[in-house]
């Protein structure tokens, strides 16, 4: 169930699946707000809503998710500037 927690001990492939959704949740408000710490105050705000005993697993689902939004700010700013960088060296041999 979607609001059951769950550290999926024996169950590597619902492990995967689950972390997997919490980094797609981290891209997805990253790509919203256009910021990393939303994403972060979001899931600890619902990993309290949801309270289990088992801290580890909370911890875990915050960090996948803080990964997420971090993976695509930085992924975002590394295309942007790489987009930059091929620009400024086409305009540099082009000045002939």
């Amino acid at each position: 169930m979607l609001l059951t927690p769950d550290a999926y001990t024996n169950d590597w492939y619902g492990w995967v699946t689950n972390q997997s959704a919490h980094i797609l949740l981290g891209i997805v408000i990253a790509l919203i707000t256009r910021r990393v710490w939303p994403a972060v105050v979001i899931a600890v705000l619902f990993e309290f809503l949801q309270w289990s005993t088992d801290i580890v697993d909370s911890v875990t689902d915050v960090l996948f998710t803080f990964a997420g939004a971090l993976f695509y700010k930085l992924a975002s700013d590394v295309i942007l500037w790489t987009a930059i960088a091929a620009f400024a060296v086409g305009v540099f041999q082009r000045r002939k």
